[in-house]
């Protein structure tokens, strides 16, 4: 059997195996590192949120929000990214825990799995599950594509969210290093959407 005959075949298990989900980039879907690059201090990432009810023909642009990147600490067992949210004063924090492989978004420097909002866990494939904030998360997609005014990201992964009265869909793109893209609907006829309108780095 010729060596490119192998080659083929061993990519083509390869795919089959890990549904043709593998980002070319990824060495390995249990390490969260993988999946998330390191945004630069300073950088600010712009985002417009769109709001309506069921019976409401248009959509209500609300005012841009901006969360800009004021400190990043890599210590051995986390990375903590410090954000600021518009000009408050408060500081929230991006973790990347190394540890438990995961991205969480909290108010302080530690997470609590039962409050702060785990984002992405590993393994990375479609189907993994984790629960969390009241709410049941899934990886739907990934590899997707999707265009958001600062751009198109084509290395996107679909997380979806449900709880008791409300779902959501996610889109995370690993070469930003946070959502993109956010979609969240109550039962009670409340529909809001968050787009990412432009990142400006130092």
């Amino acid at each position: 059997m010729k060596k490119h005959t192998i080659i083929i075949i061993c990519i083509a298990v390869t795919m089959i195996v890990t549904n043709c989900t593998i980002l070319p980039w990824v060495q390995d879907i249990n390490n969260i590192r993988d999946w998330v690059t390191i945004p630069g201090d300073g950088n600010e990432y712009r985002y417009e949120t769109r709001t309506k009810y069921y019976s409401e023909d248009s959509w209500h642009d609300l005012s841009d929000f901006t969360i800009e990147i004021t400190d990043i600490d890599e210590k051995s067992d986390a990375i903590l990214i410090e954000t600021k949210y518009n000009d408050s004063n408060n500081r929230d924090y991006i973790i990347i825990d190394k540890d438990e492989n995961l991205i969480a978004y909290s108010e302080d420097e530690y997470i609590d799995e039962d409050n702060d909002f785990i984002i992405l866990k590993t393994p990375i494939e479609v189907g993994n599950k984790w629960y969390n904030d009241d709410y049941d998360f899934e990886i739907d997609k990934i590899g997707e594509s999707m265009e958001v005014e600062a751009g198109t990201y084509n290395d996107c992964i679909v997380i979806i969210y449900t709880s008791n009265n409300a779902n959501g869909e996610i889109w995370y793109s690993p070469s930003v290093g946070t959502y993109i893209y956010d979609d969240y609907e109550l039962d009670s006829g409340y529909h809001s959407i968050v787009e990412l309108k432009q990142i400006r780095t130092d």
